[in-house]
C-alpha cells in the first residue's frame, strides 16, 4: 500500500510538472551571429611604365592617368625660325632699312631653302641696295619656283627690266599683276610703268627694252615717271 502511494504521488507529480510545461512559451532562439564581411581585395597598383609590347607595337600606354590634376606645364609652342625672320624682315622694310630686310631674308632661307618669298625678298632688297646684278639669280629662281605670286612677279620684272634681261619674260610678268591682281598692280603703279617701258621698246632689237635713265624703281610710280611731250 505504501508502495501504490509512492508511486502516485511520483505521477501525479510528473504531471503537474509536465502540464506546466507543455503550457509554458518555449523562449526565442537567439538570432544567429553576424556573417563577417568578405576580406576587401588588395588594392591594385597602376603600372608606371608601359608594356615593352605595346611601346614596340606603336600604342604605349598614357603615364599620366589624370593630365588635369597634375598641374603641370603646358608644353610650349614650338617657334617657326622662318616665320620669325619674315616678320623681322617687314618690320625692317616699313623702316627702309634695306640691309636689314637682306639679312632676315636669308635667314628665313636658312630656315627653308630655296622658299620662293624669301628668295624674292632677297632680290628685292638687293635691288634696293643698288645691287641689280646680284639680285638677277634670286629674283630668277624665285620665278621659276612661283610664277604666278604677284609678289614674285613683281620683284623678277623689276630686276630683269633694270638690267635689260629676260625682258619679254618680265613685261609678261607685270601684266599678268595687272590682269590677276589689279588692287596690287594699282598700288605699284604697273600700268604707267609699263607705258613708260613699252615706250622705250619700240625699236629695241629682240625684243628688248632700252630702259628709261636709271631704270625701273621699285617705288610706286607717279606722274613723274611719264616721258615728256615733246
Amino acid at each position: 500500500m505504501q508502495r501504490h502511494l509512492s508511486r502516485f504521488a511520483s505521477l501525479l507529480t510528473c504531471s503537474v510538472v509536465m502540464g506546466s510545461c507543455d503550457s509554458a512559451t518555449p523562449p526565442a532562439p537567439p538570432p544567429p551571429p553576424p556573417k563577417a564581411p568578405p576580406p576587401a581585395p588588395a588594392p591594385t597598383t597602376t603600372a608606371t611604365r608601359a608594356p615593352s609590347a605595346e611601346l614596340h607595337s606603336g600604342k604605349a600606354l598614357s603615364l599620366n592617368p589624370h593630365p588635369s590634376t597634375t598641374g603641370g606645364a603646358a608644353v610650349a609652342a614650338v617657334p617657326d625660325p622662318y616665320a620669325e625672320a619674315m616678320l623681322r624682315a617687314i618690320e625692317a622694310r616699313k623702316k627702309s632699312d634695306a640691309r636689314a630686310a637682306e639679312v632676315e631674308y636669308r635667314a628665313a632661307l636658312k630656315a627653308k631653302p630655296k622658299d620662293p618669298l624669301a628668295l624674292a625678298g632677297v632680290a628685292e632688297m638687293l635691288f634696293a641696295q643698288d645691287k641689280a646684278v646680284d639680285a638677277m639669280q634670286p629674283a630668277e629662281l624665285a620665278y621659276e619656283l612661283m610664277p604666278t605670286e604677284p609678289e614674285i612677279r613683281w620683284v623678277f620684272g623689276l630686276v630683269m627690266l633694270a638690267k635689260n634681261k629676260r625682258t619679254d619674260d618680265a613685261i609678261a610678268a607685270w601684266e599678268a599683276i595687272i590682269k590677276d591682281t589689279p588692287e596690287y598692280a594699282e598700288q605699284l603703279g604697273l600700268a604707267d610703268r609699263l607705258k613708260v617701258i613699252k615706250t622705250y621698246t619700240k625699236g629695241a632689237s629682240h625684243g628688248g627694252t632700252k630702259a628709261p635713265p636709271g631704270g625701273p624703281s621699285s617705288a610706286p610710280a607717279g606722274p613723274s615717271s611719264k616721258p615728256a611731250k615733246k
